[in-house]
């Protein structure tokens, strides 16, 4: 399934996504500053910002 973790650069987002990879997940992590040690795709956005949020859940399943 592909999901997309919003904080994906927090505490939180990264422990998730590490879970979510570790099940075979395809995942995509959006925040407004990157993490050195991202292990998946990373797209920065604003969520204040509709149009990048648009842009960023386009072809995703789920998100959390």
């Amino acid at each position: 399934m592909k999901l997309l973790v919003t904080g994906s650069s927090g505490r939180i987002g990264r422990a998730a996504i590490e879970r979510l990879l570790e099940e075979g997940h395809e995942v995509i992590g959006i925040d407004e500053v990157p993490s050195s040690d991202m292990r998946c795709p990373f797209a920065r956005v604003d969520m204040r910002d509709y149009g990048q949020v648009l842009d960023a859940v386009a072809d995703i399943e789920s998100g959390i």
